[in-house]
Parts: C-alpha cells; structure tokens; sequence
C-alpha cells in the first residue's frame, strides 16, 4: 500500500451510505485551486464555478461508485477526537489510501478512507461537501467527481471505484480528496494519495 499524505487538519464534516454523483465540467475544475488554497490557510477557496476546457481528460472523468458505512456512533467519534467538539464540527481523516499499487490500465481503482465527524449538538446532522480528483505533476487530468450528503455524527469508512481507461499513460499520479463543511466559516479536510500507474 501507498501511504498517505494528510494535508491539512481543519474543521469539516461527514458522509454515510449513498451512491455518489459525478459532476460534469461545470462542477469546477478549481479543485486544483482548492488544494492550493487550502495549503495556503485562505478561506473560501473550495471549489470555482468553472471548470475551464484546460482540465487534460488523460485518464477520463472521475466516474465510479461510492459505498460507505457508519463504523461507530458519536462517542467513538468523540474518542478518535479526543475532546468534545465545543466549537463547531469537525472533521478528521484517518486512513486514505488507493489500491492496487500500482495499478495498470483498464484496471479498476478503490479509493479507501476512514474519518469521523463531530458536532457540539448530539442529535445535529451535518452537511459535507466531497470532491475527489487525479492529479499530474501538480495539474487536474480529471473531472472532479462531486456529492452532497447530510450525515449522523460517528465514524465511517468510505470506498470509491472507478476503472482506468485502457489508454492511461503510465506514470505518478495523485488521489485527491476534499471533504468540507459549511457554517459561518467554511472548514476543509484535504488527503492525497499515490497512485502509480505502470
């Protein structure tokens, strides 16, 4: 397995069971943007309007199946956080990865993830925004694929998969994940993962 690199560790949100969506061109290519701002600590630099005709399709729009599952309720959430969540909700990242590594054309791709969200209400729901896009030497060669959902607090373990194009150039890529949250202060959680294609 490829080891994670976690990003950055803001406030966010969550997801559960539910066959995700993906966006066309106009979900916003500024994924891209997103992750540099992000790293940058600028607020309100989750994802553009526009997707811009320059996202390189090199290994195909980001088309797949999200299957997820509620692994443990508020207070193992509240134990991973290791304090309460006395101001606003939170969200954390604990395992990203991508399998097989590496991969090859045509293969088909899971992208694993482990996180838990916390809110200062118990019986709040919370809304979570997630992105996800392949990067190459720092550029998008995906359209984002995007969902909405309104989650419990807990624990979850999330899977994504999509196939390869047969045509994938081999090389070093990157899996990047979004997950933010909104309020009166939009908070992000960013993940990125290897994905080597041979």
């Amino acid at each position: 397995m490829i080891p994670v690199l976690v990003m950055l560790s803001f406030v966010g949100c969550a997801t559960r069971t539910q066959t995700g969506a993906a966006v066309g061109a106009a979900a916003g290519a500024g994924v891209g943007a997103a992750v540099g701002g992000a790293a940058a600590g600028k607020r309100g630099a989750l994802i553009g309007a526009a997707a811009g005709a320059a996202v390189g399709l090199i290994i195909g729009a980001l088309v797949g199946r999200h299957l997820d599952q509620r692994t443990g309720d508020r207070a193992a959430a509240v134990r991973e956080l290791g304090r309460p969540a006395a101001e606003g909700n939170i969200i954390d990242i604990r395992r990203y990865e991508v399998v097989p590594a590496p991969a090859k054309p045509g293969q088909t791709i899971v992208v694993r993830m482990d996180y838990f969200v916390v809110a200062p209400n118990p019986d709040q729901k919370v809304d979570l925004r997630e992105w996800r896009v392949i990067r190459r030497d720092g550029q998008d060669v995906t359209q984002p694929d995007y969902r909405q959902l309104r989650v419990e607090q807990g624990t979850y373990t999330s899977q994504y998969r999509f196939r390869l194009l047969s045509n994938t150039p081999p090389g070093r890529y990157s899996v990047v994940t979004i997950l933010a949250t909104e309020g009166e202060v939009s908070h992000q959680k960013v993940a990125e993962a290897a994905l080597v294609v041979e």
